[in-house]
């Protein structure tokens, strides 16, 4: 059973694909817990959080819900609070291009699938930018 944190972009919360791939993944015996963005810096403020309950090992996989900038936004901020080695981080593309998901190989058309891809497969080191 992995433990994930999604934080998911507010605009997608109502997004019945979420739902729907939450409760796919729960049936199968992950945990999942949502955080769902209000308004500027939600995001950054609940990767941090995230990262701190990894630290107590209540988190394996901080989950970004949303588009580019919602990505760089929590992996920005999860990544300078120092997650701990078994941290990983995904991507649950809900943006109107996803060129980072794409790029990565994450499925954008279904939502369940690359929920499940950041609960179920390895993690796989990335180089990461900073402008």
């Amino acid at each position: 059973m992995t433990k994930l944190r999604i934080i998911l972009h507010g605009k997608a919360a109502g997004d019945l694909r979420v739902r729907q791939a939450v409760r796919s993944l729960r049936r199968d015996g992950h945990g999942i817990g949502v955080r769902v963005t209000y308004e500027a810096g939600d995001a950054a403020r609940m990767a941090q959080e995230a990262v701190e309950a990894a630290r107590h090992g209540d988190v394996d996989v901080i989950v970004a819900g949303g588009g580019d900038g919602t990505v760089n936004e929590v992996f920005s901020a999860g990544l300078a609070a120092h997650p701990p080695d078994h941290c990983s981080f995904g991507i649950l593309p809900l943006g109107t291009a996803n060129d980072f998901a794409r790029a990565a190989e994450i499925p954008v058309t279904d939502v369940t699938a690359a929920l499940r891809l950041a609960a179920e497969s390895p993690a796989r080191l990335i180089d990461v930018g900073q402008i």
